[in-house]
């Protein structure tokens, strides 16, 4: 076969097109795929706190080398008041933690109104999540059988206050995780699964996108595709997998 110049020069065009648009056609799948997973997950969710599924994002995530992820994320807005008097606290110390700080984070989870001060945000991140009213009181009555030897070493170590005489609100960052997680699995209530359907369903998702994938590669055109929008969030806010993990580990069940 014989193949005249233009021809050879068109060829060798393409050859020279195909490896960026196969890095490109893969940014491009994600981000359907992604966007199309997210649609389901919100029509299957149920509604958790004040934002839970409405504050589900899609966002690409830069890494290392300039590579990128595309992910669904959750994030938190400003703290809210602990009122419920089934919210129990847990105390998360960070890097500039007191001896009063680790004293607490021994013995949580607190019921809010039993926590004897509001931690400095440098030194602590309160957490709440919302319990049973079994859960709640077993929290209550462990603190209150050991009020003695907890308010003997928060005085030890000069702590701001003791059991039971806090004073004002309680703010702290609302665990939607481990709520949501407790929909899914149907640990200690009914259960309401929607991040492993919506997950399976992107098997489908991804067969149907095969034809536009090999219709880019010919032309590179992207109109094709449907690309949602999506913000620019740092790594760091995928430090902390576990949620992601849980549900991966639910996969194949």
């Amino acid at each position: 076969m014989w193949f005249d110049r233009k021809s050879l020069r068109e060829i060798q065009a393409f050859r020279e097109k195909v490896p960026k648009r196969v890095k490109r056609l893969q940014h491009l799948v994600l981000l359907e795929l992604v966007g199309l997973f997210l649609k389901r997950l919100k029509d299957l969710a149920p509604e958790v706190g004040e934002r839970y599924p409405g504050g589900l994002e899609l966002a690409v995530v830069k890494g290392i080398r300039g590579l990128e992820s595309v992910c669904v994320v959750y994030l938190p807005r400003e703290q809210k008041m602990v009122l419920d008097k089934n919210e129990v606290v847990f105390v998360v110390p960070r890097d500039e933690a007191t001896r009063s700080i680790e004293v607490l984070s021994k013995h949580h989870p607190w019921p809010h109104d039993l926590l004897p001060f509001q931690p400095e945000k440098s030194e602590a991140t309160l957490v709440s999540r919302s319990a049973t009213p079994q859960e709640a009181e077993i929290a209550r009555q462990r603190i209150l059988r050991s009020r003695q030897v907890i308010d003997a070493q928060l005085r030890a170590v000069g702590a701001p206050g003791s059991i039971g005489e806090r004073r004002g609100d309680l703010s702290a960052s609302e665990d939607v995780g481990f709520q949501v997680l407790r929909k899914e699995t149907g640990a200690m209530e009914a259960p309401h699964p929607h991040w492993v359907p919506a997950l399976k369903a992107l098997r489908s998702d991804i067969r149907s996108l095969e034809a536009k994938a090999g219709a880019y590669l010919r032309d590179g055109r992207e109109h094709r595709f449907n690309i949602p929008d999506a913000g620019v969030v740092s790594p760091e806010i995928l430090r902390d997998d576990r949620f992601g993990a849980m549900i991966a580990a639910r996969i194949g069940q």
